[in-house]
């Protein structure tokens, strides 16, 4: 595209010459007056030459634009190339491909974020500020036209909450850390080919929370995805602290894909190999014993690599290397594939919180356009630096959610719709982690009645509100007095969701539809996720959560409303 400078030049020459052709156009004939005859043809001659002046000028100032704009697209290029906050990493080789450790860091450009009452400062350049103006009014225009949508919608569905039943459902059970659609719409060229998964990643750590266990799960199967491997960890009932689940160990016939299943994204191959397939007949302790007699004919071709105390970026490296061979065997002594134990400190290594190592540039200059870092490396779900780009790719199915878990989520929102005392209700919810937070925050009866007192102040000026609770708290009598805070207020209402889902649960299972040994506290758990998700699209308009990581004294539910609802 020529600057408008250019174009103007070249209008203007092209004026001139149209000027000088009407001219000559405009002179008498000579037919009439022999005598004006040979002055005009004087004339023309003169004219014609200053048209070929004029036509000399215009190719010399043709070339010159083709010049300047063939300059200045070089210089472009050399700009983005460049610049740090351009994405180059998504077009060109960054200066970090050079070195096969260390990576060069950019900040990436801050997107611009407006609200109707933000202050903000336009910038000096006139064009520039042109086009500030036109984005933030843009933005304001997409934003209030947003507003009026969400409160047509919400008034649709306080009306008319049969037909909306699995709208909420899918606005609320979509954000789980993973991509949207949009975005995995725009990756399906970006995974790396793999014609077979021969590769294992082996996890094993102490017992934690199921919340701890699936951000190290999905971090480890988008690793797994990108180097043709499959993950394979001990079943829950190790990996799972049995202090969230009144002291009882979990069944050992439960499974990772009982709470997510899991799916590779290139062809929904499960993307968790089960440590019983893996190994026939293995100890009960479920470890994966390199002593078991199955062991040693499964992975006779494999690399054994073992990363411990934290050190896995140089692993990686090796194996990243060993990933990018022929997997294939072209003999019985060749090494083609690999299995890498990880033990302990995923959150505490020098490669979770790490820009993954790129190959050599000599085995890049081999592999040629197949390798593509800059499009293949894998999303990350723990790293949340702000260099991590958001062009990753996600080598695993955005949703994991099992039909089992769909199903009963389903039922409870029914279920929530048909206990609800009050019509029209705005859902909020109320989590409340007691257990090993107690002593860290306070959720005593009289603390939480002092904290919805401030935190309610003025929401009867709203509507009626509907408080959905989950806890951890195993004592009847501390449930029911919080249930029994809701008898200050009108307008408000509160339920046990961790008591109807267990309702709901224990149906299922005489239904045939789950067995008995899902029911335990972390499946209810995992049924009762979908609100914790921080979003306002769906059922939930507001959060009130009190633990040791969040413990606010007052949260002004008023305010949030009006912003969220567009009151």
């Amino acid at each position: 595209t020529l600057p408008s400078w250019h174009v103007n030049l070249i209008f203007a020459h092209y004026t001139v010459l149209s000027k000088e052709t009407a001219d000559q156009s405009s002179i008498p004939s000579c037919q009439c007056n022999p005598t004006l005859c040979k002055g005009n043809m004087k004339r023309s001659d003169s004219l014609s030459k200053k048209n070929k002046t004029y036509f000399c000028i215009l190719i010399i100032a043709c070339a010159l634009v083709i010049g300047i704009t063939i300059v200045q697209d070089g210089t472009e290029y050399e700009y983005l190339r460049n610049t740090p906050t351009f994405s180059s990493s998504s077009y060109f080789n960054s200066p970090s491909d050079t070195n096969d450790a260390t990576v060069v860091q950019h900040a990436p450009m801050k997107p611009i974020s407006l609200q109707l009452n933000d202050e903000i400062a336009l910038p000096r350049n006139p064009q520039e500020e042109k086009r500030f103006i036109t984005v933030f009014r843009t933005t304001n225009e997409k934003t209030t036209s947003e507003i009026n949508q969400h409160a047509i919608k919400e008034k649709t569905e306080s009306t008319n909450k049969q037909a909306s039943l699995s709208q909420q459902l899918s606005a609320i059970s979509t954000d789980n850390g993973k991509a949207t659609q949009n975005e995995n719409e725009t990756e399906t060229a970006c995974w790396r080919k793999c014609p077979q998964r021969l590769n294992r990643i082996y996890y094993n750590d102490g017992a934690a929370g199921l919340g701890d266990r699936k951000i190290i799960i999905n971090d480890l199967a988008e690793l797994a995805g990108y180097l043709c491997a499959k993950l394979v960890l001990p079943r829950p009932k190790y990996l799972l602290n049995s202090i969230h689940n009144f002291g009882e160990l979990v069944s050992e016939h439960l499974l990772w894909d009982d709470f997510d299943n899991i799916t590779f994204a290139e062809d929904d191959e499960p993307a968790i190999a089960d440590i019983y397939d893996e190994l026939d007949g293995i100890d009960s302790n479920m470890d994966f014993n390199r002593e078991h007699p199955t062991w040693h004919e499964r992975y006779k071709h494999h690399r054994l690599v073992v990363s411990t105390n934290g050190k896995w970026k140089q692993d990686f490296k090796t194996l990243q290397a060993l990933s990018w061979r022929s997997p294939v065997p072209k003999n019985n002594s060749t090494v083609t594939s690999f299995v890498w134990e990880l033990h302990d400190k995923f959150y505490f290594n020098d490669l979770t919180l790490q820009k993954l190592p790129r190959l050599s540039s000599k085995f890049r200059s081999k592999l040629g356009n197949a390798y593509k870092p800059y499009r293949m490396e894998p999303h990350r779900y723990y790293n949340t630096e702000k260099w991590v780009a958001k062009s990753t790719c996600h080598y695993t199915n955005e949703d994991a959610t099992p039909s089992h878990i769909s199903l009963l989520r389903e039922k409870l929102i029914q279920r929530i719709y048909d206990d609800s005392l009050l019509d029209n209700s705005i859902y909020g919810l109320l989590h409340l982690r007691r257990g090993d937070s107690i002593d860290d925050c306070d959720t005593s009866v009289k603390r939480m009645k002092e904290y919805l007192s401030c935190s309610l102040e003025n929401t009867d000026l709203i509507g009626n509100i509907t408080l959905l609770m989950t806890s951890d708290e195993e004592n009847k009598w501390y449930r029911k007095e919080i249930l029994g805070l809701a008898d200050a207020y009108e307008h408000v209402n509160i339920l046990d969701v961790d008591d109807l889902i267990w309702q709901i649960a224990n149906q299922a299972m005489m239904d045939g539809v789950i067995h008995d040994y899902h029911l335990n506290n972390y499946f209810v758990y995992e049924i009762g996720d979908m609100f914790r998700t921080w979003s306002t699209d769906g059922l939930i308009k507001f959060y009130l959560v009190r633990r040791r990581s969040l413990c606010t004294d007052c949260i002004d539910v008023e305010r949030r409303l009006r912003l969220t609802l567009g009151f």
